[in-house]
């Protein structure tokens, strides 16, 4: 890959890039998205504009997954009343397989840096939207790499 970024993760946007692949592998996790954008920030992006990016390889370094749930629906009236709140449905640890080839194909609804508890722990969250489902983890790792060979247009307001 040509351009790579450490630690990062706060200088991209991945929402609404769709997931390639993810795979769990003893002490990495890899995932490919079909695209995303790296921020004005960002410091591969020399145009100084939020731009679109190629195919991104994201591996995260020694991760924990925290938290994996499917989020529960909640129903509202047409005053927008909560009706119902159906709960998270936890995954469990010999599920993570299955349940992370479910998300193949899904949108990504956000992939963002979160604060973690432990100095040297970096943590974030990952939400992907796989039809009317929307599926969450929460992993802590040591360390997040981004990579990307190109950059495309920019992004238009």
């Amino acid at each position: 890959m040509q351009y790579k970024c450490v630690n990062e993760l706060d200088k991209f946007d991945f929402q609404e890039a769709v997931l390639e692949a993810l795979d769990l592998n003893g002490d990495l996790l890899c995932v490919s998205l079909s695209s995303g954008i790296a921020k004005y920030n960002n410091p591969c992006n020399t145009k100084y504009v939020d731009c679109y990016i190629a195919e991104t390889q994201i591996r995260l370094k020694n991760p924990c997954i925290d938290r994996f749930f499917l989020e529960g629906p909640r129903y509202y009236d047409a005053n927008d009343v909560l009706l119902e709140a159906v709960p998270d449905q936890e995954i469990l640890p010999t599920e993570y397989g299955a349940a992370m080839q479910k998300l193949i194909s899904g949108a990504v609804y956000t992939f963002r840096e979160k604060s973690a508890s432990g100095d040297a722990e970096r943590c974030c969250e990952i939400a992907v939207d796989v039809g009317d489902d929307t599926y969450w983890m929460e992993i802590r790792y040591e360390k997040i790499i981004v990579e990307w060979d190109r950059f495309r247009n920019r992004v238009e307001e």
